[in-house]
């Protein structure tokens, strides 16, 4: 449950809405973009609005066309008929606009590549469309923004980053920074352009500032956000650094952090939230708000109120976030990245109320904040934008705000990017019309489709896009707007019911619904109709009760008819009694010894009564129970239904007590059938329209502890073959893309070829990095493949595939090993393995260049991995250093050798070796090795002891650290020196060395295994030193008798290359 906080946030938004009602902003047109393009254009070319500006009496509006690369233009003297006045090339990407004066003032992007930016400042007469001139801006342009008083303009120089390249990080050259340019009646003056570094501020990579966006206050100071350094700087008037800080995070509590193909579930938090501030607009000359959109490692989901010194004086935390949800705006597939995403924003003042308007892009959403006070912020109103507004202009002397909004869904069928113009006038809010605020607990809701009416309250469904929350809202249409009052999930046995697609409903007259869900055959959902009872859960689970336990009644009574006394039992049973009679010493004139004696008898023959009347009891008694609502009767076979099948519900729950009463009602129809086969009659048939055949397919969920997940988690913790823990995360990915398809609930017994052909058709499709993209990200897996149709990004390779079907086909292996699955289905339904490129070892050239260059030998920097492939003074002498030349001499893996302890390199019988284990893991970097089998001793070459590694290790030792090389840290995957090995491959290519495929990091390790092979070895005599043995006590403690030892101390010291010349390094 979200704090009652929350619940009165939105209470007095609400309330606040109401108080201004005489005063709101309502749209009153919109203007497509397309309705720019010439008559004679292909009107099906993608357009977009972006940034918007307006002219300075309010009567036109010029906005950035990115898709066209021109500015377009449009007339609202009326603004309820708005007019196109075309558009206008720019020779390149447009991607901002600001007026000065008579002057559009358009930035635009003519970079040729990420690595060699360029842009230019277009001065444009806004009346005529005419260029009027051209300033060279040096750089990739991002916003713009004219100082209130016009005397200059400030423009962000961002040089963006290359989100494909290498691991997509800031830390990219060329860097960004200010522009200052005078202006002059709205013209520029180039020559007078001023650059205003501001590299070396940010802590997050200070020597690539990427500058986003911009804004001026009235003393002429520069606000401007670093959005991926996660940094703000105040420039002052005369153009010096006046301020700049960190813009900080948040500890965000209570929002969904996960994209689960369609589940509004509010109950995580990502403490520690860097902010990442897009727009930022000035409120005053000592405070201005930023939208933290978030783009590379964070986005707080809300807004925040700063002083100039930096100061937080307000923070929205995920505040304007619920009141999008509150709406039905939550986006939930971008709920695992940055959730509404707040972008753009302006600041103006209508009246004596200066207004925050900011954007949500997600959302497609314009909040209006009072932010007169701007300490305490008060939400007004959200208006509906169009799809993801970039955008927004306000114009208050015509009482007018706009927002352009980017997307353009013309491929998709879909409504074109539209310009919306609202007006600021004397009417209530038009929008929202239907909310869930004033709910105790924060419901969120989407996608309705089917409606029905029960008296006086509305009730609608959401569709298949929540297809792991399927819900009917309940609706109070008595308020304005209108209120969902509740959700009711739609369960099966308690849990969310799967394969839905939810577009009808209307009430059974009992209290519960009937609901239609259509189909789709290709993703096995059924054309379907479910009954519901009044908490949501399916009946076919009731139905099934209700008919298997009337059922079962008329077949245990058809057991006892059949094993009443017959005629000839009678007899005999009476032959017995006599005989009894005449040989025994009974009292005949004891009445109690003669109804002793013949007791059995008088039973066995008035069976029949005796069961007709316990039968009439009974009925009589469950009748009376059923209506005080009593379920005593019942209880004991109610949770012997739910144990047998496998069902949850808690004894005294509302599903609990509604299946007793059904129960009850089977049984009582039972016992009206069995009274009536006294008489003879055995044509009965149930009255009660609840006791009848269920319709529904009996469910098949997964046992407890026997979902695909849960299953893999016991296999991942058995780990019977010593895989390292990368390797079991990554397996725990891929298993989860197909858990993604199937379902969390699907039983792993269920999985068929079927599941299993489907997958790799659809992973056949499957883009490169699909989870590291943004255009993919928030989306599943058909999803994903669906959006590439458009996108038309590379798939994964043959061999890629495989590997995700390995990683099922694993755990499907271990599964048929313990008996939850009867075959492996993923056996030979491998793509063909494609012939890869085999990794070579060095030669002794290539050797000699390698260590000889700056990486080895000096280098400009050892900070900035750019400036490692520079000659220069600094020596490299950490892990960078170290793991190569052990690889070269002793073929262990990299992450080998960076997870070491300064424990595991130690003498032994005169031999100083290095322990490759996972024993005395106190680490910070934890450690792991591929199989057990890799655990090992292996004995320090001569030629390591020359270049000084035991002088490193005493060194460690003096320091006090626990881990060898402490700069060798794992990736998000857990990953050892992943890192290391990416930088390396990008540094060989710098160098000369790399051309195409085949050299790598791994190749010392290949390199040593040749050396091995050319010293007279077999490989069978050298396996155990490169980690291929079967485990053994040795490889786990490091314990070798002197013997051995000499042996591995013999196989290393004849690692050797002739023609290889490292004096330089023992130097």
């Amino acid at each position: 449950m979200l704090l009652t906080r929350l619940c009165l946030t939105s209470a007095l938004a609400l309330c606040a809405q109401g108080a201004m009602a005489e005063m709101s902003f309502n749209r009153i047109a919109s203007f497509a973009t397309v309705d720019n393009m010439a008559e004679a254009d292909d009107h099906g070319r993608e357009s977009s609005a972006e940034i918007i500006a307006a002219s300075p009496d309010g009567m036109t509006l010029v906005y950035t066309d990115s898709p066209l690369g021109v500015i377009a233009r449009i007339d609202i003297t009326d603004p309820r008929a708005p007019k196109p006045l075309g558009t206008v090339a720019m020779g390149g990407e447009p991607t901002a606009v600001s007026v000065a004066g008579p002057n559009a003032l358009v930035a635009v992007n003519t970079s040729e590549s990420y690595t060699a930016p360029s842009g230019k400042l277009v001065t444009v007469d806004l009346a005529s469309g005419e260029i009027r001139g051209e300033c060279d801006l040096g750089g990739q342009p991002d916003s713009t923004a004219v100082a209130p008083d016009g005397s200059f303009l400030a423009i962000a120089i961002e040089n963006e980053r290359d989100e494909d390249a290498g691991d997509g990080r800031v830390g990219q050259m060329p860097e960004g920074w200010l522009v200052k340019l005078p202006l002059s009646k709205g013209t520029p003056d180039c020559a007078a352009l001023q650059k205003i570094a501001m590299t070396g501020l940010a802590e997050i990579a200070p020597e690539d500032p990427e500058p986003e966006f911009v804004d001026v206050n009235t003393s002429g100071e520069i606000a401007v956000t670093m959005q991926e350094n996660n940094h703000i700087v105040v420039i002052g008037a005369d153009g010096s650094i006046a301020a700049h800080f960190p813009a900080g995070s948040v500890d965000l509590t209570g929002i969904d952090t996960t994209d689960e193909r369609g589940a509004l579930i509010f109950s995580q938090e990502q403490p520690g939230r860097l902010r990442e501030p897009d727009g930022l607009g000035w409120i005053d000359d000592n405070h201005f708000i930023t939208a933290n959109e978030g783009d590379m490692d964070g986005g707080s989901r809300g807004f925040t109120v700063f002083r100039k010194d930096g100061t937080v004086v307000y923070e929205s935390g995920p505040e304007l976030e619920y009141e999008i949800v509150r709406i039905g705006h939550y986006p939930d597939k971008r709920s695992d990245a940055k959730g509404v995403e707040p972008e753009g924003m302006e600041i103006a003042r209508f009246g004596e109320t200066t207004f925050a308007f900011i954007l949500s892009e997600r959302g497609s959403i314009a909040a209006v904040y009072d932010v007169t006070d701007p300490s305490a912020p008060k939400l007004r109103q959200l208006l509906p934008s169009g799809i993801a507004p970039e955008g927004v202009m306000a114009i208050p002397s015509r009482n007018l705000l706009v927002t352009a909004n980017e997307a353009d869904l013309i491929e998709d069928g879909g409504a074109r990017a539209h310009v919306m113009i609202y007006e600021y006038q004397d009417a209530p809010p038009a929008y929202p019309q239907l909310t869930s605020a004033g709910t105790e607990t924060l419901i969120g809701w989407g996608a309705l489709s089917g409606l029905t009416a029960l008296d006086g309250k509305l009730y609608a469904v959401n569709d298949s896009f929540y297809g792991y929350q399927p819900t009917i809202f309940e609706i109070d249409p008595t308020q304005v707007p209108a209120r969902i009052t509740r959700a009711i999930r739609v369960t099966r046995a308690g849990w969310p019911a799967q394969k839905l697609d939810l577009e009808g409903i209307v009430a059974d007259g009992e209290g519960g619904f009937w609901l239609a869900s259509e189909g789709r055959t290709d993703r096995l959902v059924p054309h379907a109709l479910y009954h519901v009872n009044a908490e949501g859960e399916i009946k076919a689970d009731q139905e099934n009760a209700v008919w298997d336990h009337y059922t079962a009644s008329i077949e245990r009574d058809d057991v006892e008819r059949l094993h009443r006394p017959t005629e000839e039992t009678l007899e005999a049973a009476k032959a017995d009694l006599i005989e009894t009679v005449q040989t025994s010493e009974i009292d005949l004139t004891d009445p109690l010894a003669l109804l002793d004696v013949t007791l059995d008898y008088q039973v066995l023959k008035e069976t029949s009564k005796i069961s007709a009347a316990a039968r009439s009891v009974k009925l009589a008694d469950m009748r009376k129970h059923l209506t005080k609502g009593e379920t005593a009767l019942i209880a004991s076979e109610v949770n012997e239904y739910l144990r047998a099948n496998k069902l949850i519900a808690e004894p005294g729950s509302p599903g609990w007590l509604s299946l007793a009463r059904a129960m009850m009602r089977a049984e009582i129809e039972a016992l009206q059938r069995t009274l009536e086969r006294d008489k003879g009659d055995y044509t009965g048939q149930p009255h009660d329209p609840l006791v009848k055949p269920a319709t529904g397919a009996r469910r098949e969920l997964a046992k407890p502890g026997e979902t695909i997940m849960e299953v893999f988690e016991i296999f991942a913790a058995e780990n019977k073959n010593g895989v390292a823990q990368d390797r079991i995360n990554q397996s725990r990915r891929d298993v989860g893309i197909f858990v993604q398809m199937v379902g969390a609930s699907f039983p792993i017994s269920r999985i068929t070829k079927v599941e299993v052909r489907e997958w790799k058709q659809l992973l056949k499709k499957y883009p490169v990095k699909a989870t590291e993209t943004k255009v993919f990200a928030g989306m599943n897996i058909h999803q994903i493949v669906k959006a590439n149709e458009k996108e038309g990004k590379p798939v994964i390779a043959d061999r890629t595939v495989n590997r995700y079907l390995s990683s099922l086909s694993a755990l499907l292996s271990w599964s048929e090993e313990n008996g939850y699955i009867d075959r492996n289905p993923v056996e030979k339904m491998m793509l063909k393995k494609e012939s890869s490129t085999p990794t070579l070892p060095y030669t002794s050239d290539q050797l000699n260049k390698l260590f000889s260059s700056p990486w080895f030998a000096g280098c400009q920097s050892a900070d900035e991995w750019r400036n490692v492939a520079k000659p220069g003074n600094v020596l490299i002498r950490d892990h960078r250093f170290w793991v190569p030349l052990i690889m070269l001499f002793s073929s262990a893996r990299p992450g080998e050798i960076g997870q070491l302890a300064v424990t595991d390199v130690r003498e032994l019988h005169g031999h100083w070796i290095m322990h490759i284990t996972t024993e005395g893991d106190e680490t910070e970097e934890g450690k792991s090795v591929k199989t057990e089998g890799s655990m090992r001793v292996v004995p320090v070459h001569p030629e390591l002891i020359r270049f000084g590694f035991l002088s490193y290790h005493e060194q460690r030792v003096k320091e006090g650290g626990s881990q060898l090389f402490p700069g060798a840290k794992r990736n998000e995957r857990g990953q050892m020196m992943a890192d290391v090995s990416r930088e390396f491959g990008r540094y060989m290519t710098r160098i000369g060395l790399k051309e195409g495929r085949g050299l790598s990091l791994y190749s010392f390790r290949h390199g040593a295994t040749d050396a091995l092979r050319r010293a007279g070895y077999l490989d069978k005599e050298f396996g155990f030193i490169l980690g291929h043995a079967e485990p053994s006590m040795t490889g786990r403690y490091g314990i070798m008798p002197q013997g051995i030892l000499e042996q591995r101390v013999e196989l290393i010291n004849a690692i050797a290359y002739p023609g290889l010349n490292l004096d330089h390094l023992a130097a």
